[in-house]
């Protein structure tokens, strides 16, 4: 009977030990992925901050630019909105147009 006993406790310790060591490998599988998409996130990152440089520097600029003609344009429209003798398809026109 102890025999038994000891081949019990020798077999279950060796399934631990396998179990622990599955573990183990599941973990670090695990863990090499959260460093690549680490890296990926940090690629993504430098990728977007490059764009965002990109944007300010060379369209912005040219946004700003093309605004002020935008905005003249819709300040002599609104002057003809408030005009009496407009009809109501020409007000709605007019609605369209500075929309």
């Amino acid at each position: 009977m102890h025999l038994t006993l000891v081949q019990s406790e020798t077999s279950s310790s060796a399934k631990e030990k396998k179990k622990a060591t599955k573990l183990q490998a599941l973990f670090e599988k695990l863990w090499k992925r959260v460093q690549k998409q680490k890296k990926h996130n940090t690629k993504l990152r430098s990728q977007l901050d490059e764009l965002s440089e990109r944007y300010r520097s060379d369209i912005l600029p040219l946004e700003l630019e093309a605004k002020t003609p935008v905005f003249s344009l819709i300040e002599r429209l609104t002057d003809f909105y408030s005009r009496k003798s407009m009809a109501l398809w020409q007000r709605e026109e007019l609605t369209e147009w500075i929309m």
